[in-house]
């Protein structure tokens, strides 16, 4: 000061300059005083905002070090005469009810306080019986007379628990601690849930809630909450996925579904009567017929049958494979699709119709398909659904892949099983035009079986009637067998018409296996769907016949749309260790 005087009173220092510096020195002072008010004033908030929510200002730890403190405290870092709880005293918890109740959170706050004296009698009661032990603690217990291997301290402890001093190093009060001990599912159901707050952070000026008093983060029992609260859709998934009896990979099969056989039991032979097929009600005169325009999808996956007591490796339970298998029929099949499964079961078919039909009018979704044990709903099915709002069934027939008598369940050739062919004729009810669909699913094993079943079923795709015929499946070989090459003399693979610009997903192996093993392996395409000669791509112009104008395939053109082969494997499951595959072509006049 006495500088600054001395510079003041310089003769040389003009009145001009002395005025400008003692602005300068006030307008300091005036920050100073602002700066000060202001840390004031956010203290001041700091305590009120935690008195408005019931919490004693001075039961917060603010120093750097509170982790450490807190630490102490619920560990039990110091010396006493052990006989008491870790919770502090009743009145303590009282004043924070009464806290509370001055900001209108008393009926949150007085079932809180009800369940912490619960708790707080259960551990007077048990420091009552385990305080009079008495001797030097570390780490979590600290009962007794002596000292701690911590911090040395007075106080009350919880006799073989935990110990708590009332007051931390720096002689502020420590928070009250919580039982960690995880409530009942009785009392997470009677005890409601309320806010909690977080001690204040470093740097920050308010306080965190958070969701959930009680630690339930143990669920050792899995609760869900309240199941009343699902709506059916909701409380059907979460019953199948918790099902503890049908999650085991070796689970008994206590009550057999419908459509698999006793294991065990042998079956006589079973014939299916023929039934006259409806030629005189189809239209065959291509001359006179209006051929309308009409866009439709095959859509075929072999879903894997459901009957094995013993999971394969990565395979999911069918409660769970068969909702992503309806998903994806009703995502890719909005409208006019026909869709052929391989590999299903009755009960299999039976929980996909009753997906598709969810949210449809009853029975919309229906299906043609026989078991090949019994020609009724025993054994595997190659079912054929479709929408009954779109199409109309003419027929439905199915017969057995033998060399004995289609109409007999006999097993064929070299095959391991009987396997069986089921195809129908459909109408489609707006443009009225008609299409035919053969659905199979070839031995794995035996390949004359596989040849000379093709050359079966390809004699029958000849003499049904005029109208395009499809053929789909899991044929168990490659393009290089003998069984695809004979269907290929006749009808076209429609992956083989597909161009880089209307193509969808994979371009190799239609199985795929549970854990991605047949990938490794180079992966194989044994799944098909196979159209009439006549099908062009769809960038090919048509071409009509002189020689034979009136016929079907001189009149009818039929184009490939769109091909893919889609995935299989969501969110890290398979729905089946086969992908599906889905055609869309268009139908309309030519010539």
């Amino acid at each position: 000061m006495g500088n600054l005087v001395t510079i003041l009173d310089q003769p040389n220092m003009t009145r001009r300059s002395g005025a400008k510096r003692k602005k300068l020195v006030i307008i300091a002072s005036i920050v100073g005083l602002v700066i000060l008010l202001t840390v004031l004033f956010t203290t001041s908030n700091q305590r009120l905002s935690l008195k408005q929510f019931g919490v004693p200002h001075d039961s917060i730890i603010y120093s750097e070090d509170a982790g450490q403190d807190y630490e102490e405290n619920i560990n039990g870092s110091g010396s006493g005469n052990g006989s008491g709880s870790k919770f502090q005293s009743t009145d303590e918890i009282e004043d924070l009810e009464n806290e509370a109740k001055e900001h209108n959170r008393g009926d949150v706050k007085e079932d809180l306080r009800k369940w912490k004296q619960q708790k707080m009698d259960q551990e007077l009661q048990k420091g009552s019986t385990s305080g009079s032990k008495s001797g030097s603690t570390t780490g979590k217990s600290g009962s007794g007379s002596g000292n701690s291997a911590g911090k040395s301290g007075t106080g009350s402890v919880a006799g073989a628990d935990t110990g708590s001093s009332t007051t931390n190093k720096n002689g502020r009060k420590k928070p009250l601690p919580i039982s960690d001990e995880v409530p009942s599912i009785e009392q997470q159901k009677d005890v409601p849930k309320t806010k909690k707050l977080k001690p204040f952070q470093k740097g920050s000026n308010k306080i965190e809630e958070e969701e959930d008093e009680y630690p339930i983060s143990k669920n050792p029992n899995g609760f869900l909450g309240d199941i009343d609260e699902l709506d059916p859709d909701e409380k059907e998934i979460v019953g199948d996925i918790y099902d503890k009896s049908s999650t085991s990979a070796d689970r008994q099969i206590v009550e057999i579904p419908e459509g698999i056989p006793p294991p065990g039991q042998k079956f006589d032979k079973v014939s299916i009567d023929v039934v006259e097929y409806p030629s005189g009600s189809i239209p065959s005169d291509f001359y006179r017929i209006k051929i309308k325009p009409f866009n439709f999808r095959i859509y075929s996956h072999n879903i894997k049958n459901g009957a094995d007591k013993k999971l394969n490796p990565g395979e999911e339970i069918w409660a769970t494979r068969f909702r992503m298998i309806a998903a994806s029929i009703k995502f890719n099949c909005q409208f006019n699709c026909v869709v052929a499964l391989q590999e299903a079961y009755k009960f299999q078919l039976n929980d996909i119709l009753k997906e598709l039909n969810r949210y449809e009018e009853p029975n919309t979704w229906s299906y043609y398909g026989v078991g090949r044990i019994d020609g009724k709903v025993l054994g595997e099915h190659v079912p054929i659904i479709y929408k009954t709002t779109e199409f109309e069934l003419i027929y439905g027939d199915s017969f057995w892949l033998n060399e004995v008598n289609p109409r007999v369940s006999t097993v064929g050739w070299d095959s391991a099983y009987p396997k069986i062919a089921s195809y129908v004729t459909l109408k489609h009810k707006d443009s009225e035009n008609y299409i035919n669909v053969f659905n199979t699913h070839y031995d794995s094993n035996g390949d004359v079986a596989k040849i000379q079943a093709s050359k079966l079923i390809m004699e029958k795709m000849d003499t049904i009637n005029e109208w395009p015929s499809f053929l789909v499946g899991d044929l168990n070989a490659e393009s290089n067998h003998k069984a695809y090459k004979f269907i290929i003399q006749s009808y076209n693979d429609v992956a083989k018409l597909a161009t880089p610009f209307n193509t969808y997903g994979h371009e190799r192996s239609s199985v795929t296996g549970f854990e991605g093993e047949v990938l490794l392996n180079g992966g194989r395409n044994i799944d098909y769907i196979f159209a009439p000669s006549y099908t062009t791509k769809v960038d090919d112009k048509p071409v009509c016949d002189t020689i034979e104008p009136n016929t079907a395939s001189n009149k009818i053109s039929l184009r490939l749309q769109s091909w893919g082969m889609l995935h299989s494997k969501f969110n890290g499951k398979y729905m089946s260790n086969h992908r599906p595959l889905v055609a869309e072509f268009s139908m309309g006049g030519k010539c």
